[in-house]
């Protein structure tokens, strides 16, 4: 992408009347699809929803991955800076450097500076995991096989759950799904849990609730006690019952 891709210099709202902004406006959303295309005609991308940070010369901004390819990723920030500007993306123990390449609103398009083959390794081999990871640091998982149905946008879609854990589901289904969407999963054992979609690939899904671990603890810990664990926000267990196991 660098060197392929020009930056594009955005004004600043308080400079610009209300046409000029919405032509702003229309150019950043022009640009992303035009990078978007190009960099799909060289790279595949992956939805990928994590916390991720930039490192900036006036110092670090958080912000949420959204996808990812070799030659660059989306990211979402409050206070995403403006096209042209170099930082180095971090996700996890990963590092990425690169440039602004598009803005519009909270979104913005980075252009890796980086070897796309060492950025694909990376990906195929540890970034595809991370949410997993990241999920097992909070909470244990339990393997299941369950039939359930996702609800997109009022629709129902069969689905197999393939694990559980207080914070989430891995499933399969073959409606497809895109990184950061609100979906409603129905396991009829269990009940409803409201989630969102964090990662997908050939054709998994992770899911992240939207519940308190607590309440999904109540909802699953009688027929999953091993989703359950001391340190998790389980109800706690009765004085009693305590003495009584120690």
């Amino acid at each position: 992408m660098p060197g392929t891709i020009q930056p594009v210099a955005e004004p600043e709202a308080a400079e610009l009347g209300t046409a000029e902004l919405e032509a702003a406006e229309l150019e950043a959303a022009e640009l992303e699809a035009d990078v978007g295309r190009r960099d799909m005609q060289l790279h595949t991308r992956y939805s990928l929803l994590v916390p991720a940070s930039l490192d900036l010369p006036d110092g670090e901004r958080p912000c949420t991955l959204h996808n990812i390819s070799a030659g660059g990723a989306k990211i979402r920030g409050e206070a995403a800076p403006p096209p042209g500007t170099t930082l180095t993306l971090r996700i996890d123990a990963y590092a990425f450097a690169g440039e602004i390449v598009w803005r519009q609103g909270q979104y913005a398009g980075i252009g890796f500076h980086e070897d796309p083959d060492g950025v694909q390794h990376l990906i195929d081999t540890e970034l595809l995991a991370l949410p997993s990871r990241l999920e097992r640091r909070l909470h244990r998982r339990c393997s299941v096989l369950m039939s359930g149905t996702l609800v997109v946008d009022g629709e129902p879609h069969d689905c197999v759950v393939k694990n559980l854990s207080l914070g989430g589901a891995r499933l399969s289904c073959d409606h497809p799904l895109a990184a950061d969407l609100p979906v409603m999963l129905d396991i009829k054992r269990f009940g409803v849990f409201p989630a969102t979609v964090v990662w997908r690939h050939n054709g998994e899904y992770g899911l992240r609730f939207t519940l308190p671990p607590s309440q999904v603890a109540a909802m699953v810990g009688d027929v999953l006690p091993g989703c359950i664990s001391p340190s998790e926000d389980a109800p706690p267990m009765p004085a009693a019952a305590i003495a009584t196991n120690g």
